[in-house]
């Protein structure tokens, strides 16, 4: 009987240590969610019955990593039916709900709608366009077309061809192949190459 204990005891903190080592998303999808309580914090901090409370969503979400806030968006999901960051546009406003939501985003989800913003909002700083699409590697701005896609229904090619023009347009496009050498050895003869022939072209 107590071998059968130890094992037992053995077996769940091997299991514990296990856990420990995952992602968050991957213990959610064994049935451990460390993250679930901070949804429900969140969501209980949105319907609160005088005013929403604001403090509880920084003290939540302001120590919490990457991974943390991936699995805290995943999880509302879950529990409750609607994405948070609808729910976080329904009931926060201003400066503070644009704050909340880029934490919580995910990284090409919140480019792919700073993207939609200045191509069809109110903002057309091609500044904002560039600092995003020239600061992606190859794989996290194919992550970005796709969440693009995914949320517009249109592709960025597409969007970039009826948006912009000219040199502009051209190199955008260019960039949304994904073809950069992402060496990082530098080759310094081509890297002078490629400057004599920038300065050629004026």
């Amino acid at each position: 009987m107590w071998i059968i204990f130890t094992w037992v005891i053995f077996g769940l903190v091997t299991f514990s240590h296990g856990v420990e080592k995952l992602s968050n998303l991957e213990s959610c999808a064994l049935g451990f969610c460390p993250q679930k309580k901070y949804a429900v914090a969140i969501h209980n901090a949105l319907i609160a019955d005088i005013k929403i409370n604001e403090s509880a969503i920084i003290s939540t979400i302001t120590n919490k990593t990457a991974d943390d806030l991936e699995a805290i968006y995943v999880v509302y999901k879950s529990v409750y039916g609607e994405s948070l960051i609808n729910q976080l546009r329904d009931y926060l406003t201003g400066k503070f709900e644009e704050l909340v939501i880029a934490l919580i985003s995910r990284d090409y989800d919140f480019y792919a709608r700073e993207i939609h913003h200045c191509l069809r909002g109110n903002s057309d700083d091609e500044n904002v366009l560039i600092d995003i699409l020239l600061t992606q590697e190859g794989e996290k701005l194919r992550a970005l077309k796709q969440a693009y896609t995914i949320h517009y229904l249109t592709s960025l090619e597409e969007e970039f061809e009826k948006h912009t023009t000219g040199n502009f347009r051209k190199l955008i496009l260019k960039l949304l192949e994904c073809k950069r050498d992402e060496y990082e050895e530098i080759n310094y003869s081509h890297a002078e190459n490629d400057a004599r022939k920038l300065y050629h072209a004026g």
